[in-house]
């Protein structure tokens, strides 16, 4: 039996105004990895979609920021991968730190180790 996972809620973040949170919620994260990951299962698929919506929302917050902005991100971003569990007990934590943490708490239950 494959191992399952819960997928990231798209509208559950709300990282964007009204009218950006519209356009970001008909993406086709899911079809997007589908194309990428033509051979993976459902549940592998569902975690690239996941993945992809956090890229998303970094790639979206980063083209307006400066450098200093974006180091910052970045290190929310893997502070969220590396404490999955404790950062998101973190009150006024970014959005980003958030969306990557619980992304890897929920993937953790299907990765493998690599090289």
């Amino acid at each position: 039996m494959p191992a399952s996972r819960k997928p990231l809620p798209k509208e559950g973040f709300q990282p964007f105004s009204p009218e950006a949170q519209n356009a970001f919620e008909k993406c086709e994260f899911a079809l997007l990895a589908s194309l990428a990951y033509p051979y993976f299962s459902k549940t592998q698929l569902q975690a690239g979609a996941d993945l992809m919506n956090v890229f998303f929302v970094f790639d979206e917050y980063t083209d307006v920021e400066n450098e200093i902005v974006v180091a910052q991100l970045g290190i929310e971003i893997m502070d969220g991968l590396r404490n999955p569990h404790k950062c998101c007990n973190i009150k006024g934590g970014s959005i980003l730190r958030k969306m990557a943490a619980e992304f890897w708490a929920n993937t953790m239950s299907i990765a493998t180790p690599s090289c």
